[in-house]
């Protein structure tokens, strides 16, 4: 079985103190492990922070297959920002600099470098983007088609592989977007294969953007026929700023406000799926969630498709929405008694309840709710995904995204499976990561100069595999879980502490910010991303980002 990897970094500052003892006194000791306050980085932290990334040197010295990480941030009409993170291999900083300058007409910031007297850089190419662009209060902007662009040369012209496509929105109205991009290094098929984005917001609009040649182009006229009869959408002309094809939903078609029972946004989002991957060699690469709105009652999903012939074909989706609050929505076809297996475990091993169900056309939705009270979100995942391994299904992607719930904030995720060439279940080996990035002061959030090494920083890891559903631990889990220790003890100083049951837990100080949306999350992520695949020989699933908190400072990224 193939080693899958997902992994979680909650780049978070939960509970973040509205004042901190010593957050604008620099630490000159000797720096601990794990601050139990922030503090703003001191002399000596500083060269702690220096040295550790000259030894990521060592990482990069031995990396064959890279992966890069791209972060678009759109702030507002005219003015966004790019930070690229990764060994530098193929040229690709080269290509990607000319690329920013030449066609973008972006302009080159200092990103900082590895001597102690330059500030800490959290990335290693950073540039002010004026290309962003946003119009109303309907969410229309342009990531979405800047993006599949990004792509386009990403892949079509120096044949790297998208791996991942993940986001959020930032911001007390969730007006400021973020998208991340992972590729991997160069492969020929990516010269070939073209890619689409789907972009469905429960406001009533749907954006289609693509990078098709035209032996592809047949394609958005069959999209275009699908959405007229099933969302009654009539295109729109004039968007060619914004994407390629823009259409306006019938009245009545988006059902309920972003994470209601009775929302029929993730069926939808489902059905397009299924309906897209129907086509002959497309298939779902990333997905992308997220909500925006003066209360988050807008829903907004991204829906990455590339032909690049998937092994599992025309097999539909079915998703699973676990939601903090205690909910949990299922969406999909009736698919192998897919929904009444599923029924039976949510009910009989974690105690749930049924809510209520529709269904529109050959889609259902089912609805659950939970006594969860704390929930555990990196457990509940892995529980869930070892459920689908025994049934037969394999994880696709997921997506996570903070919702509000009648006033209420909460944390959901989404999770979509798809039916393997057989019903006979086998779990392979999964590791979930989740790194929480601790909690900031708010006069140092208001600081956009000072860098600070955020409390309370942890690491858990949990992972499943053959036998892991009787409590034992295979070969492969027990390797894996030794080498992480080298990872986190050695690279990030971690030590590890005590943490529940079936986990590892470790202590750090690695994350930093400045600001409340400048962070090293990416530059971290890179790095563990190429130990676990390159050093280690698994493979990368899917990361997913949540910017959590009242104005989106609080993070959350799943791999």
């Amino acid at each position: 079985a193939l080693n899958r990897f997902v992994y979680s970094v909650s780049c978070g500052f939960m509970g973040c103190c509205a004042s901190v003892a010593g957050a604008n006194d620099p630490p000159d000791k000797e720096p601990e492990c794990n601050y139990t306050q922030p503090v703003a980085v001191g002399e000596s932290f500083n060269k702690t922070v220096h040295d550790r990334l000259k030894k990521l040197r060592e990482l990069d010295a031995t990396t064959k297959v890279p992966f890069i990480l791209i972060e678009l941030t759109g702030e507002g009409h005219g003015e966004g920002e790019i930070e690229v993170c990764g060994k530098n291999e193929y040229g690709v900083y080269e290509a990607l600099d000319g690329f920013f300058l030449g066609s973008w007409n972006c302009e080159k910031l200092d990103p900082g470098d590895l001597e102690e007297d330059s500030k800490i850089p959290f990335c290693s190419a950073q540039y002010r983007w004026p290309g962003f662009a946003v119009i109303g209060e309907e969410g229309l902007n342009n990531m979405g088609l800047m993006t599949m662009r990004l792509i386009d040369f990403m892949c079509g012209t120096l044949s790297w592989t998208l791996a991942v496509v993940n986001g959020g929105n930032i911001g007390a109205k969730g007006e400021v977007r973020e998208t991340q991009l992972i590729f991997k290094a160069p492969h020929p098929m990516n010269l070939a294969a073209p890619h689409m984005m789907v972009e469905i917001r429960s406001a009533g609009y749907i954006e289609v953007c693509a990078d098709l040649d035209e032996e592809h182009m047949g394609i958005l006229d069959e999209l275009d026929a699908y959405f007229g009869e099933r969302f009654q959408a009539e295109q729109i002309e004039g968007h060619e700023d914004f994407c390629d094809r823009y259409y306006k939903a019938g009245d009545g078609i988006f059902v309920g406000s972003g994470g209601s029972l009775d929302s029929n946004f993730g069926l939808l989002c489902t059905d397009v799926c299924d309906t897209i991957v129907a086509r002959e060699g497309w298939s779902l690469v990333a997905c992308n969630a997220g909500n925006y709105g003066e209360s988050g009652e807008h829903s907004e999903q991204q829906l990455v498709f590339r032909r690049d012939f998937h092994p599992l074909g025309d097999s539909n989706y079915l998703q699973v929405i676990l939601n903090a609050l205690g909910n949990i929505e299922v969406n999909g076809k009736h698919v192998r008694e897919i929904h009444s297996k599923l029924d039976k475990f949510l009910r009989d091993k974690w105690g749930c309840e049924r809510a209520g169900q529709f269904q529109e056309g050959d889609t259902l939705s089912r609805r659950y709710t939970w006594d969860v009270g704390e929930l555990n979100m990196l457990r509940a995942t892995a529980n869930v995904v070892t459920f689908f391994e025994l049934m037969g299904w394999e994880i696709q992607v997921c997506s996570q995204q903070q919702i509000k719930e009648d006033g209420v904030i909460c944390r959901e995720q989404h999770l979509l499976f798809r039916p393997g060439k057989t019903e006979v279940g086998t779990i392979e080996p999964h590791v979930f990561i989740e790194l929480y990035a601790g909690e900031g002061a708010e006069e140092l959030y208001e600081d956009d100069e000072t860098t600070q090494v955020l409390a309370n920083q942890k690491i858990r890891l949990r992972a499943i595999g053959p036998g892991s559903d009787r409590k034992r631990v295979s070969p492969e889990i027990a390797k894996v879980i030794e080498d992480f220790d080298t990872f986190v003890l050695e690279y990030l100083g971690g030590v590890e502490t005590d943490g529940e049951a079936g986990e590892k837990t470790y202590s750090c100080n690695v994350f930093l910010c400045r600001g409340k949306f400048e962070n090293n999350l990416a530059q971290w992520t890179m790095r563990l991303c190429d130990w676990m695949v390159d050093k280690l020989g698994w493979s990368f699933i899917v990361c997913s980002l949540c910017n959590q908190g009242e104005f989106g400072q609080f993070r959350l990224q799943q791999l």
